[in-house]
């Protein structure tokens, strides 16, 4: 797949490391340096809580603007960020297997839960359920970010152990003025022409030419005013995002999982397109004859064959997963004195998505029979190799046997999964100046995240188990268990398995929650006026303190 990419990355636009590698702007004479210093208003370094007259930091910060957001083509936050270098991509719109719909930054690979996310200097909340949920960036409208700083240096002396590998703030646009509406919409484009793949997937039909798909748009209308005579402001937000899926059956590189063929050739045919030792049909070992075997649809066994018989999980994946998301939020202050400030902001995401892969099924292992089983019986061929030979009970005897089972439920239909979740985030606090060197900042916070989250398609190894123990006729079959709602599960029989007995073994999984997290939080910063012979400005400090749950 194919998307536009980032080409204008700023790495100086805010404060970086002295004699850091990465700097790109050009450099000036020492006394335009003091002059820009002078001239720059307090900002304050990601990673720390002073506020700094220049734009030197002991830690390099990359800083990506408004401007890259929307010269990426991309209507996501997170395929902006994971695409810096210091970023590991972890949860995001393009996995499907293991996903839990949110999208997170792990930088420099140390982990999502050693990534400290903030919002204009505040904590994002958890955006899952369980003690390791990170921070989800779909909460973040894009539209309304001003810039993003992204500090690889570590953060642990100030945030504590959970920025760890260092901290990624989003600024936004706070002092917004006007109605702005901002349309986006962008797809993928790949041209099927890979000969390569084509050679190697002998078993499956390769797409060809070109497509077009995956197509998303991402609309925020955002009103914002200033009021008081400029003293105060507000922003209001309110947007809508639609992506829908790309499956690995569209391209030519994707159709197919490719093996080792074992041939050892040298050439395209050292590879085969394979997948798994659970096939769609079944696949039957530990007989009273050696190897594996597999059921064809004539009701006869052969041996298995991986570059013949191997499931091909590959086209039912999702490359990315089809979402919705509904956001909205208003963000105010207003100063009533230069030592009252006060400020709110209120955030609200409504996300759905759902993810897909291969269907579960029966997977190649151990698995108990019994000889009289009459769906078994039905295959004679089968029967004699499970049942007769050394220390089994018998074709038709009443005694079991194990032998191992693998059976792709694709009578049962890939299994996805449903994820759904909104959150809602309010931060109210004041600010404002105690003299002319000192100032403070107090604030509250509350954050909530509800999720349900429904498996679907997946199969229970309990009730397998159940249905391959059947009495009663091939036409009347009954599982042993006595359980009414049983269905016996004939997999002994190329076409034996109905809708009854796939809806049977089949069981939703249903993972239900919240989060709450809340945060007290006060700073004062100030300067105590005097310096050290070896440095040009004087001493600052922040004292503060936070109580989080």
């Amino acid at each position: 797949m194919k998307n536009t990419r980032i080409s204008n990355l700023k790495y100086a636009a805010a404060p970086l490391a002295l004699g850091l590698a990465l700097i790109s702007t050009p450099s000036f004479a020492q006394d335009a340096a003091d002059e820009e210093a002078e001239a720059a208003p307090a900002i304050v370094v990601t990673g720390s809580r002073i506020a700094r007259p220049n734009q030197e930091s002991a830690a390099p910060v990359t800083v990506v603007t408004a401007e890259d957001f929307k010269g990426t083509g991309s209507n996501k936050v997170e395929d902006l960020i994971n695409n810096l270098p210091q970023v590991l991509a972890t949860q995001n719109s393009g996995v499907s297997n293991g996903a839990d719909g949110t999208a997170t930054v792990s930088l420099r690979g140390l982990g999502t839960s050693r990534t400290l996310v903030l919002i204009d200097g505040r904590r994002l909340m958890p955006g899952g359920i369980g003690g390791g949920a990170a921070a989800d960036l779909n909460f973040i409208p894009s539209a309304l970010i001003s810039s993003v700083e992204i500090l690889t240096g570590g953060a642990s002396s100030t945030y504590g152990a959970d920025a760890v590998a260092g901290v990624v703030n989003f600024k936004m646009n706070r002092t917004f003025e006007g109605v702005r509406l901002d349309g986006q919409y962008s797809l993928y484009s790949h041209d099927n022409s890979n000969e390569i793949e084509r050679v190697v997937n002998r078993r499956f039909i390769s797409p060809q030419g070109t497509r077009n798909q995956g197509g998303g748009y991402d609309v925020t209308l955002a009103i914002g005013s200033g009021f008081g005579d400029g003293k105060g402001n507000i922003v209001a937000y309110a947007g809508y995002r639609r992506d829908s899926a790309v499956t690995q059956d569209r391209y030519d590189y994707s159709t197919c999982t490719l093996n080792p063929s074992g041939l050892s050739t040298g050439t395209v045919d050292d590879f085969a397109c394979g997948g798994s030792g659970t096939p769609a049909q079944a696949r039957f070992g530990g007989l009273n004859i050696p190897g594996s075997y597999t059921l064809t649809p004539a009701n006869t066994i052969i041996p298995y064959v991986a570059l013949r018989d191997a499931f091909n999980f590959a086209p039912l994946n999702y490359y990315r997963r089809p979402s919705n998301r509904y956001t909205a939020g208003v963000m105010a202050q207003y100063e009533i004195s230069e030592s009252f400030v006060p400020y709110l902001d209120a955030m609200f995401m409504d996300y759905s998505t759902k993810a897909q892969i291969a269907p579960s099924g029966a997977f190649f292992g151990v698995r108990t029979v019994n000889c009289n089983n009459p769906l078994l019986l039905a295959n004679a061929a089968l029967a004699t190799a499970a049942c007769d030979g050394a220390g089994r009970p018998g074709v038709g005897a009443a005694g079991t046997v194990d032998i191992l089972i693998g059976k792709r439920n694709v009578e049962g239909g890939p299994r996805f999964n449903d994820i759904g979740f909104n959150q809602f985030r309010i931060v109210t606090g004041m600010k404002g100046a105690i003299s002319e060197n000192w100032s403070y900042d107090v604030s509250a916070q509350f954050g909530k995240i509800n999720v349900a989250n429904v498996y679907r398609n997946d199969v229970s190894d309990t009730r397998i188990n159940e249905a391959l123990l059947v009495t009663g006729t091939a036409a009347n079959p009954v599982c042993t268990s006595g359980n009414a709602a049983c269905v016996p599960y004939n997999v002994f029989n190329a076409g034996g398995i109905t809708p009854a007995a796939a809806a049977y073994i089949g069981i939703p999984l249903v993972l239900t929650g919240s989060t709450k997290e809340t945060i007290v939080q006060g700073n004062v910063v100030g300067d105590l006026g005097f310096s050290s012979p070896f440095a040009d400005e004087t001493v600052q400090v922040v004292i503060g303190g936070e109580w989080r749950k």
